[in-house]
This record gives C-alpha cells, structure tokens and sequence, in this order.
C-alpha cells in the first residue's frame, strides 16, 4: 500500500510541472528594449585633409602668336562641343605685327625694283 502511494505522488508530482505551452508563453511574452536618445555633439570632430584634385584627362593648348587674353568664356572641367570659342586673345599686338610684315615687305619690293633697274644700267 505504501508503495502504490508513493508511485501515485510521483505521478501526481510528475504532472504538474510547467507545460510546453506555458513556456512557449515566457517565450513570446514581449521584453522591454533599453532605449536612449541620442543628441548631436556640438564639439563634434571634425576632420580636414589637405588633397588636390586632378582630371582623369587633360589637355594643353597654346595659341601660337603671344599676347594677352582678352576672353576666356569656360571654367575648368566644363565640356565644351565642338566649334566653340576656348579662349581669345588681344588682337592689337597681333595687328601690329602683320602691319609691320607688310611695311618690311614693301620696302623689301621697293628695294628689288631699285636694284632691279641698277643692275639693268
């Protein structure tokens, strides 16, 4: 008799211990999350590197009489089509210049034409 008492309570016992339910209830039951506001640091950091910046392509262009410029429409890195004004230069020396080729070239004709008419006497 004792014997089936003490395997009854073992039993009865053995039952009423948390169920797989219960526990899947802990499981989903919501847990609280630590929350913190983060505000901006005004004496953030600030970093500066010291860099230069070149193109991938460049290219080198020259005119070839000297003077000053008088026009230079584009900036740097712009993308200009075909046929368009790159830069201009002060025409005035340049005009000086030819005027002076065409003296020198008529004095060097006026000089031919003498030596020309000396050389035939």
């Amino acid at each position: 008799m004792r014997f089936s008492i003490i395997v009854f309570c073992i039993a009865y016992l053995s039952g009423c211990g948390v169920s797989d339910q219960t526990e899947r209830r802990i499981e989903e039951a919501p847990r609280p999350a630590k929350i913190i506001t983060v505000n901006k640091n005004d004496a953030a950091l600030t970093y500066e590197f010291p860099g230069r910046v070149e193109a991938l392509q460049s290219v080198d262009i020259s005119f070839e009489v000297g003077g000053p410029l008088s026009q230079l429409p584009i900036r740097e890195g712009s993308t200009l089509p075909p046929g368009a004004l790159v830069a201009a230069i002060d025409p005035t020396d340049f005009n000086l210049a030819v005027q002076e080729a065409q003296v020198q070239l008529r004095l060097a004709a006026q000089d031919l034409n003498r030596k020309q008419k000396v050389l035939k006497e």
